[in-house]
């Protein structure tokens, strides 16, 4: 009789560990994919620039085939597209690319296992798109760029307190009139207005602003009185970008002391 019970004990034993086992097996495939797959979106005003996007079919012609997910040789333009160190840190050869997340979806047409995202790599003259799912990366290119877009390639300084006047340097940021302004982005997508400093047009091309505390969500360059608001600037790490003639350029980091 104890030795029946004993196994039966056993059996019980062992049913209820695979239980245990088969809860946690599904537990950690639900946090994987609550935790590793993108929130679902499509950033539209990449579109403007990178007129590509638009249209799946085109490139992915422009496959470039490696056996190194991680690095891609480019014979057309005689560098190298690697990932250096953390996911989506690309560079062109030896020069930092800006890479702008273009889309990211948890299922749909092209998404394999659990989530499918595209990234624009941007070298400069030229740029690539990335394709990534949990299945693995793919890049496509390169593709030349639009010579109209904005571009900016610099900002001095980085960081500073509220009241420092930024330098930005670049192609094709005039606006209407010869503008040259600038808008300010902080972590959470809110945008504000940078009203560019100095008389326009400048053939330098140099935008000028000031960080002030508070600045309109909206141009008010031609209008005077701010009426959609105002963003308040407090310490932290904001993007800044010019839309001249409606083109987005690409995004440049400034941290607010």
């Amino acid at each position: 009789m104890k030795t029946l019970q004993k196994g039966f004990a056993w059996k019980w034993i062992i049913i209820l560990v695979g239980i245990i086992l088969a809860l946690a097996v599904i537990f950690c495939v639900v946090l994987f994919f609550t935790q590793t797959s993108p929130k679902n979106f499509i950033n539209t005003t990449l579109e403007q620039n990178y007129s590509v996007l638009t249209d799946r079919s085109k490139w992915i012609q422009s496959i470039v085939v490696t056996n190194n997910p991680e690095s891609w040789d480019i014979p057309s333009k005689n560098i190298q597209i690697k990932i250096v160190g953390s996911q989506n840190n690309f560079y062109c050869g030896d020069i930092k690319a800006d890479v702008q997340q273009y889309s990211a979806h948890t299922s749909g047409a092209y998404t394999v296992g659990g989530w499918y995202s595209v990234y624009v790599v941007d070298c400069g003259v030229y740029y690539f798109i990335y394709e990534f799912t949990d299945a693995g990366p793919q890049l496509y290119g390169p593709f030349d760029q639009d010579i109209s877009a904005p571009k900016i390639d610099s900002i001095s300084p980085q960081s500073g307190p509220i009241g420092t006047i930024v330098e930005l340097k670049g192609s094709n940021l005039p606006g209407f009139e010869g503008d040259l302004n600038a808008y300010i982005k902080n972590s959470s997508g809110v945008v504000g207005f940078l009203q560019g400093i100095g008389s326009v047009p400048r053939e330098d091309q140099t935008i000028r602003v000031k960080i002030e505390s508070k600045v309109c969500k909206t141009n008010n360059s031609y209008v005077g009185e701010c009426q959609s608001g105002y963003l308040t600037i407090i310490p932290g790490e904001y993007k800044i970008y010019t839309e001249p003639w409606g083109k987005i350029s690409n995004e440049v980091k400034f941290t607010v002391l």
